[in-house]
This record gives structure tokens, C-alpha cells and sequence, in this order.
């Protein structure tokens, strides 16, 4: 869905283009399982599209009129048919009623869709459908309703992986589904984050089953450690994230997905950031203080010992090292909080949207940190991959800073990627280096034998956003044909750009100059979807003879 003009380059190569602005979100930075205003940004806005008056389809729906008009093809000669012109986004079988495709996905009364085009195409690549199906079967006793979001999702997923004529254009197209559809009625008409979207999906339908034996297929585990450069305090944190977030490079013009990963898990310096540890051993010092002056400072005996019971607290803790796990009452007691009474956690309800409990949860945050004791200390800093989820977002930090008008800038640089990659060298096994003294060494022990081997991950698609800025864009993705055992030719390439669905080689994919091999105005890369290559399957390369690969189904 886009605005298409007259006699211009786009609408010559089938390219859509957002030319709405949207209500730009302040920030990508932060992890979140929730599409919410002012933490996520609005790609641009999209405009709904009228009829079809140029691109490659319209070639086929001529052929396909020609066809119906010429009855069963025997009274009538056709010249024959000459093939596209070679170029790298062109698909040779773009012209003929024989022409086979996917399903592709748009819906022209609706504006701001193609994010979840894109949502579900990529999905779809996966072996994801077939765990959306499962789901169906769920017992839903709270409410049953509940499993129509999972049943819609199976529906869409059942029509995108399909093989059908190019004459049936009312097979090879279907209805996006709105947001309010999907249960998301706070996501409005205003773009958003393909990935996040897939997140929100996922977590929706897991909160919908509300019944145990379903593990969430997208998680990360990720650990994080960090060492006190004054005190040597070792602070760990275990999270959980429904993406990989990689950052591209800045300065450099490309780097390959395994140099993203090693600056992953790159020990950063002089991190500033407070430290209990730090915080309870100026507070004993200046009680200690205190107590030897009690005499000439006219100190109450009631009052020395408070002090002297406080200093007890400190002692324990820092001697048992229960210091970066205390809570709220316990660092009161400590000296290492204000008395005043803390507000009380913000909880969700069900007449709350996302945005608006997102406002209450980062006002409490802000009045926590106003009241808290504040020593800031210089921190080193780490992260490792703990946990591989069977399906793997690998989704790219493009935004380095901002423009003068305060508009988040786009990165340009190139991430090269290939078809299948192994992920053992960034995963840390249970021996881990979290210690005291090794603030300047990896948490993944290198050579350690407990490190987990782990399977070859496919890629199964590529999400792109097109545009200049975040201001305004364009969503589509190259994906793989669906997960299906019995589907001979898995290792097909699309395009899916909404209605328009082409073919990719994997030269062009995999061994071009950018990212998105599309031209003009080809997009920059913004999450690989990976999946795990199962116990005997055969990992995919670049190279392969495609013309077996070209072999499709005939429709049904």
C-alpha cells in the first residue's frame, strides 16, 4: 500500500514509497516487548492506494485478459511471449497466465499497513505457522474468544503459503488484517516497527492460551555483567529478550553479522553508574566517623546506637556480598535509601492501553531514582548470549544519533550475512567468568569444553525498511518459501512487497554490492528472522543449481 505517481521511476519498478509523515518516537534504545508510543519509531505513514496502474503485475493481468478473451487458446495463434529484461530485481516469470507465485498480502482501504505485511510475510518463512496451528487447539477455558486471534493469524498463514496462477488475482492477493483485528486497537493508524509487531503477535497469543506446555519460540537469553572499576563489585543480571539487538557499524561502510556479534560482547570502560557496594562503604565510613565524635559531637546514647547497629548492617552485607540484592526496606535500614515512603507500582488493567501504562510505569521510575542515594561510580561492562530461541530476530540498531531538527538520522552502512550461520562462538556456557578480577575478560570461558554446541540457524528473511529518514518509508522483506517438508523447493527466494511478489536469486541476494539487491532506491536491512536446521536437515549455501530450484508446484 503507497502512493504511486505517474511516469516516475517507482512507478515503473512496482516501488511504493510512504509521503505522510508520521509522529516520530524518541527512541529505539531500549528493549521492549510492546510497540508503544515514544519508545518505538513510527517508519513513516502510508497512504491507501488506489487501482494498479503500472509495475510488473499489470503485465501479467494484460496476459491474463488476453488468455481469457482468446478462449482455450486452440482457434487463436499468440506470438510468443518474450521473457523480462535481466536485472536484479526482475522476475522472469512476471509476464503469462501461466505465471505461479505466492500469496501476497495488502489492503488498499486501510493506509499504514505494510509493516504488517511484512510481519507476516517474514513469519510466514518459518516454521512458526505450523506453532500457530498448535495454538488453535488450546484449551481457552477463561474465554474462549480468546483463540480467534490464533485462528485468524492460522488463516493468514495457510493463504501467504500457497502456490497460485497469476490469472487468479483474487488467490494471489489477500486482506491484511487492521491492527484492531489483531487485538492492537492502541497501535491506531500510525506506523510502527515491523519486528515489534511480531513481538506484540507472539506475546498476545501466549497470554491468550493462558495454560503451561507452550515455550515462547523468539526468546534471547542475554547476560549481562558489570565490574565496579573503584571497588571491584561484580553485578549480574540475567534478562530475557524477544530480539538480538546488533548494532551496524558507524564509521566503517560494512562489516560482516560476525563482527556485529563480537561488538556485542565487547567489554566497555568507565561506564558511570551507581554501586551499592561503593555507596554502603562511604556510608560506614561516615558512621564510624561519627561514632568516634559522638563524645564532642554531643551524640545522644539513643542515637549512638542506631549508628552502631547500622554499621553492623553494613558489615554483614558487605560480607556476605547480599549487597546488589536488597530490598527496598533493607536499604532503609542500611542507610542506603531515603526514609520517605516509596509510590506505589503502577499494575495494568484491561481498560489500559500500552502507551498510557507505559507513561505510569516511566513516572514511577523517574520519582524511584529522585529518591534514591545517589554515588556514582565507573563501571566495566558486558554482554553474552546464554540461550538461542528456535527462531532467532537478529534486529539492527540504525539510528547513530539525530539530525538539527531533531529527526533520528538512518545508517547506511551494509551488514553481509549469509544463508545459513553458527552461532557457537557467542554463546556462553554454565562456566562463566563473573568473578571478582575479570572485569577485562570475556563472560564465554574461550575453550571451555562445557560451552554448548549449538545447531546450524537458516535464514529464513530479511526485513527492509525503504526511505531516507525515519520520517517516512516503506516496509517489505525477502523471504524464503515456507517450512514445509514436503515443499520441493524451500530454498526459493521472494521479494514480498505487499500485492507484488517476485523472484530472488541467491546471487543477487547474497553476492551483490547492498544489502537489498532492488533498484532504484533499494532499502537498508533491518532484522534477519533465522530459523534452526533440524537434525539432518541440509544447511543452505550460496551457491546451487536454481534452475531445479525454479521447479514450483503446480496450483491447485
Amino acid at each position: 500500500m503507497g502512493y504511486r505517481q505517474e511516469e516516475s521511476p517507482e512507478a515503473t519498478s512496482g516501488l511504493t514509497g510512504c509521503t505522510k509523515e508520521s509522529d516520530i518516537l524518541s527512541k529505539v534504545f531500549g528493549r521492549n516487548s510492546r510497540v508503544i508510543k515514544r519508545q518505538t519509531f513510527g517508519i513513516g505513514l502510508r497512504m491507501a492506494k488506489g487501482k494498479k496502474d503500472g509495475g510488473e503485475d499489470s503485465d501479467g493481468e494484460e496476459d491474463d485478459e488476453e488468455e481469457e478473451d482468446g478462449g482455450d487458446g486452440k482457434d487463436e495463434k499468440k506470438p510468443d511471449q518474450k521473457p523480462a529484461p535481466s536485472r536484479p530485481n526482475a522476475d522472469p516469470w512476471t509476464t503469462g497466465g501461466e505465471r505461479q507465485t505466492i500469496t501476497g498480502i495488502e489492503r488498499a482501504d486501510v493506509g499504514n499497513l505494510c509493516y504488517v505485511n511484512t510481519a507476516l510475510q517474514g513469519l510466514a518463512a518459518t516454521s512458526y505457522p505450523e506453532w500457530v496451528n498448535i495454538t488453535t487447539k488450546a484449551a481457552y477455558a477463561d474465554d474462549p474468544k480468546k483463540g480467534d486471534l490464533a485462528k485468524l493469524v492460522d488463516g493468514v498463514f495457510k493463504q501467504l503459503n500457497h502456490f497460485t496462477k497469476k490469472k487468479y488475482e483474487s488467490r494471489a492477493t489477500i486482506l491484511t488484517p487492521t491492527t484492531d483485528d489483531l487485538t492492537f486497537p492502541d497501535l491506531g493508524t500510525q506506523q510502527h516497527c515491523a519486528t515489534e509487531l511480531i513481538v506484540r503477535l507472539n506475546d498476545r497469543i501466549l497470554e491468550n492460551m493462558n495454560t503451561i506446555g507452550y515455550e515462547n519460540r523468539i526468546k534471547v537469553g542475554v547476560l549481562t555483567r558489570r565490574n565496579c572499576l573503584d571497588c571491584g563489585n561484580v553485578w549480574t543480571q540475567a534478562e530475557e529478550y524477544p530480539s538480538l539487538q546488533l548494532h551496524k557499524p558507524l564509521k566503517t561502510l560494512q562489516a560482516t553479522l560476525n563482527e556485529t556479534l563480537e561488538w556485542h560482547q565487547r567489554i566497555e570502560y568507565w561506564l558511570t553508574g551507581r554501586c551499592n557496594r561503593c555507596r554502603g562503604l562511604a556510608i560506614r565510613k561516615i558512621l564510624r566517623r561519627a561514632l568516634k565524635n559522638s563524645t564532642r559531637d554531643r551524640t545522644s546514647a539513643a542515637n549512638v546506637k542506631i549508628i552502631r547497629d547500622r554499621i553492623q548492617l553494613l558489615e554483614q552485607s558487605l560480607q556476605n556480598h547480599t549487597y546488589n540484592n536488597l530490598t527496598h526496606t533493607e536499604e532503609i535500614r542500611l542507610g542506603l535509601a531515603r526514609i520517605a515512603p516509596y509510590p506505589v507500582r503502577p499494575t495494568k488493567t484491561a481498560d489500559m492501553t500500552d502507551t498510557f501504562f507505559k507513561g505510569l510505569k516511566d513516572t514511577y521510575d523517574k520519582e524511584i531514582i529522585r529518591r534514591t542515594i545517589n554515588y556514582e561510580s565507573d563501571w566495566s561492562q558486558t554482554q553474552a548470549i546464554t540461550d538461542l530461541p528456535e527462531i532467532l530476530i537478529v534486529e539492527f540498531v540504525n539510528v547513530p544519533g539525530y539530525d538539527a531538527r531533531g529527526r533520528p538520522t538512518k545508517l547506511k552502512s551494509r551488514v553481509t550475512f549469509d544463508p545459513s550461520m553458527d552461532f557457537s562462538d557467542y554463546v556462553a556456557g554454565p562456566n562463566r567468568n563473573t568473578h571478582m578480577g575479570n572485569f577485562n575478560l570475556p563472560i564465554r570461558m574461550l575453550g571451555d569444553a562445557a560451552n554448548p554446541a549449538i545447531p546450524t540457524y537458516e535464514l529464513r528473511a530479511m526485513l527492509v525498511h525503504q526511505g531516507t529518514d525515519f520520517v517516512a518509508g516503506h516496509w517489505y522483506c525477502y523471504r524464503r518459501e515456507w517450512k514445509d517438508p514436503v515443499n520441493p523447493v524451500g530454498e526459493q527466494w521472494w521479494l514480498c512487497d505487499e500485492a507484488n511478489t517476485l523472484r530472488v536469486g541467491k546471487q543477487d541476494l547474497f553476492g551483490g554490492n547492498r544489502e537489498d539487491p532492488r533498484t532504484p532506491r533499494p532499502g537498508q536491512l533491518y532484522a534477519l528472522i533465522y530459523e534452526v536446521v533440524p537434525a539432518g536437515g541440509t544447511v543452505p549455501g550460496k551457491g546451487g543449481d536454481e534452475s531445479n530450484i525454479t521447479q514450483w508446484k503446480e496450483a491447485k
